[in-house]
């Protein structure tokens, strides 16, 4: 019985070495497959290094500067967008010439400024000329829009500042509608000019003769007593005088007679100057009796009489009307576009 008991335990043991020593060879084999992989896994970043270092020695490309010709064609095609746009921005895509970059954004601030009027956008101009000359031209369209010839006196620029004033001169002069007006003028010259303008149209326009005596200059009076002589003459009796109907050239020539002197004289020369282009003949003209008005007739409607027919003869597809016209290049010209 002991020895049964024996035997069993004997057994019980071997199996349990059996066990232990199949339990220790699996963690044995498990350890060295596990320490193999994550050995595999941490050289990999060590190869991934490696490479990455490789390609850090290599060296780096380099930028290709371009050539002298190609900065400036590159700077003048920067600059030709930039005008284009009108924009001080754009101006900064000039990278080559730094002058250049500094006349594109002076020449866009002087385009912004001018178009919005305001004076401070001048302040942003580096070039103390143009910065003076937008200025100026602001200064200029602020006088010409107030109508004010003393806002002038803000352009520095001589020549400009006198067109400006000059040009409001001859503004006021043409539109104004009292002799009061003209008192504005600062030149006295100037000023007079335009209060003789004023009284000019004025005794014209209400055929009131003893008006032209508050004209100075004596030129002026004198044709405004001949232009109302030549409007009365215009008119038949009083009551069309009273009603304004303008008669005929032709009657009018005849109303001339009635006059005595240089005014007869004078409405006679308007009247066949007139009837020259009214009737297509130039021989009117030689029956003015001043000298200039004769040669103006001549020429202007001459000029016109041949415009005159040249219309015509396009018109109408008629070359023979190009015999009409005098000057030989106009009848050139007619006898070309009439046979088209």
């Amino acid at each position: 019985m002991s020895k049964t008991k024996n035997n069993h335990r004997g057994g019980i043991i071997t199996w349990l070495v059996l066990v232990i020593v199949i339990a220790l060879g699996a963690w044995l084999l498990w350890t060295f497959r596990f320490a193999a992989g994550p050995l595999e896994e941490f050289e990999k970043p060590v190869v991934q290094e490696e490479v990455k270092e490789e390609e850090e020695k290599k060296p780096a490309k380099k930028f290709k500067e371009p050539s002298a010709e190609e900065k400036v064609a590159l700077d003048e095609k920067a600059l030709l967008n930039a005008l284009k746009s009108a924009s001080p921005e754009d101006c900064d895509a000039i990278r080559w010439n730094d002058e250049l970059k500094t006349e594109c954004k002076d020449t866009a601030y002087t385009a912004e400024t001018l178009k919005s009027k305001d004076s401070s956008g001048c302040s942003a101009i580096v070039n103390p000329v143009l910065r003076q000359e937008c200025l100026d031209q602001i200064a200029y369209t602020a006088a010409l829009e107030g109508r004010s010839v003393e806002a002038c006196s803000d352009i520095v620029d001589a020549v400009l500042k006198q067109q400006c004033i000059d040009l409001l001169n001859v503004s006021i002069a043409k539109t104004a509608e009292s002799a009061d007006e003209c008192d504005v003028i600062t030149d006295e010259t100037a000023r007079a000019k335009c209060k003789d303008e004023f009284y000019l149209t004025d005794s014209i326009e209400s055929l009131d003769e003893g008006s032209c005596a508050n004209i100075e200059d004596a030129a002026s009076q004198t044709r405004c007593v001949n232009t109302i002589a030549l409007q009365r003459a215009n008119y038949e009796n009083a009551q069309t005088i009273k009603s304004r109907t303008i008669v005929s050239n032709e009657q009018q020539l005849q109303n001339c007679s009635n006059l005595d002197g240089l005014q007869s004289s004078t409405c006679a020369d308007t009247a066949n100057f007139n009837l020259a282009f009214e009737k297509k003949d130039l021989t009117y003209c030689n029956a003015i009796s001043d000298a200039n008005k004769k040669s103006q007739c001549f020429i202007e409607q001459g000029a016109k009489i041949d415009q005159f027919y040249l219309g015509q003869a396009t018109a109408q597809k008629n070359p023979e009307l190009c015999s009409k016209v005098s000057d030989a290049q106009a009848q050139i010209l007619c006898q070309q576009f009439a046979s088209q």
